[in-house]
């Protein structure tokens, strides 16, 4: 049987086009004859779909708030310095909730997917008590013993700690069979705390980490970490019970103030091997000179499946962690990712801008920023139930400008360290509904509004001008619709 690879190829590609149609189907169609004109296999033309839009499986995790606005519960008593900490416009739901949990004194099970921000969810508390103690001029001691199954994770989190812990005074050392007794880095080290600049942060985006010095704040030595005790330790099981059976490190955690025990991949520690660390933990907790209910157990997990014979899944695990901890069952809380079904992102890497009459054209390069018209490019998702086309924005607070309130926008993306604190909100703008069912009007009914076309800012009425004083630009101000999204917002 002979195979002609040139028709087979276009066959591949026109029946992927019929299905990212048909799974994520666009309602205004205008915009959806923009994109089936982009998919359609040309021999003469550009192939878009071989380089995008790709289908991806994951959902959208639900959004929770940001630090900042944590930081401004006076309940929760987080540290302000957090919200520079971690830079995040907002933490997803299973991480604030197992923030809440372990400052309330809980112990907690984060079981949610690789990529998902565990590590995040427990860092936040552990960090935060660490910079109370710092302003209390607390003597040095670990505060939290963070356990890995193997090595490599225990590097790849040393890499992390070091541009979020630059600067904080927070510090922090791996103890592992690979850490000297006494040499020094040959990267070199800060003299003085202080957070990397952002020349330093890009060259560790590019993997060229051994260009940059190494923090203030980390404890590189076997003998450095004996003298200054860190607050984090990073090291694994087996270096663990080595080091509270030789003399020389039991200074370690002889009365140190230890609040947080994590173990990661906990699931591992089953049979033999988690009798033995749960004896471990208890032998820790006793050099330390601290009850049960004194250190905070921790572990995670990429996943928490329902077992066979209806049992409770939920129940199990909390027995099981309660065994390991050796804690009290009911001060155990399961965490588990939480996934926002509303919309969907079909086609990565989709953006839309508006014409001088408010339609939409469709951009395969949503990362582009401007047309050639000069009109911002907005991203695009969609509704999977009913194809409606919105553009999500970060808002900030109104304004008013000679009578108009306006709100200057920008697209949903992370914050950066060192943005101002301003009040932010999440929003949706479309330019026209067209496919909106009940699950939209029973949830929120949009709201009437003008968006400027090239600056992305929402105004309350129709202005000649934008009324946004850093664009101005005339005739820009277009019929839209807005509604909010998860509520009021800090950076």
């Amino acid at each position: 049987m002979s195979l002609n690879p040139v028709q087979f190829g276009t066959e591949v590609i026109d029946q992927f086009g019929r299905y990212l149609m048909t799974t994520f189907p666009i309602a205004d169609p205008g915009m959806e004859e923009q994109v089936r004109r982009h998919l359609r296999h040309d021999l003469g033309g550009e192939r878009l779909i071989a380089k995008g839009p790709y289908v991806f499986i994951n959902a959208a995790f639900e959004q929770g708030p940001s630090v900042a606005a944590l930081c401004a519960e006076p309940k929760l008593g987080l540290h302000p310095v957090l919200k520079s900490v971690f830079p995040y416009e907002s933490l997803h739901k299973h991480q604030e909730l197992a923030l809440r949990a372990i400052k309330a004194g809980r112990h907690a099970i984060i079981a949610s997917g690789t990529g998902s921000g565990k590590t995040e969810a427990f860092l936040l508390p552990i960090v935060d008590h660490a910079l109370h103690l710092r302003d209390a001029g607390a003597a040095p001691g670990i505060v939290a013993v963070l356990i890995y199954p193997m090595n490599a994770l225990v590097d790849d989190q040393l890499r992390r700690l070091r541009p979020l812990l630059a600067g904080t005074g927070v510090t922090f050392g791996r103890y592992t069979g690979v850490t000297p007794e006494e040499s020094e880095p040959e990267r070199g080290r800060l003299r003085e705390s202080r957070a990397y600049t952002a020349r330093e942060r890009d060259l560790l985006r590019e993997g060229k980490e051994e260009k940059v010095p190494l923090p203030w704040e980390e404890c590189y030595t076997r003998q450095e970490i004996r003298e200054r005790r860190p607050r984090i330790l990073l090291t694994n099981f087996s270096q663990l019970e080595y080091l509270l059976l030789r003399d020389v490190d039991l200074g370690l955690f002889r009365d140190a103030p230890l609040r947080f025990f994590v173990m990661d991949e906990v699931h591992t520690y089953t049979g033999a091997l988690g009798s033995e660390v749960a004896c471990l933990l208890r032998r820790l907790r006793h050099v330390a000179g601290r009850k049960a209910e004194e250190v905070i157990c921790v572990g995670t997990s990429a996943t928490v499946q329902q077992p066979d014979g209806g049992i409770d899944a939920g129940a199990a695990v909390r027995s099981f962690a309660a065994r390991l901890f050796g804690v009290d069952r009911e001060r155990v809380d399961l965490v588990t990712e939480r996934y926002d079904a509303y919309f969907v992102q079909g086609y990565q890497g989709l953006g839309c801008s508006l014409d001088s009459q408010g339609e939409a054209k469709v951009h395969f390069d949503a990362e582009a920023g401007h047309d050639e018209e000069g009109a911002q490019v907005f991203p695009l998702v969609l509704c999977r139930s009913c194809g409606q086309h919105h553009f999500p924005l970060i808002a900030e607070e109104p304004v008013q400008r000679n009578g108009v309130g306006v709100r200057r926008t920008r697209t949903d993306t992370p914050v950066e360290r060192g943005d101002e604190d301003e009040p932010l909100s999440r929003v949706c703008v479309t330019n026209r509904l067209v496919g909106l069912d009940e699950a939209h009007t029973e949830a929120e009914p949009p709201a009437d509004a003008w968006l400027c076309r090239i600056c992305g800012a929402i105004q309350d009425a129709k202005t000649e001008r934008c009324a946004n004083d850093r664009c101005e630009r005339p005739g820009t101000p277009t019929g839209a619709g807005a509604t909010g999204g998860s509520g009021p917002r800090r950076a």
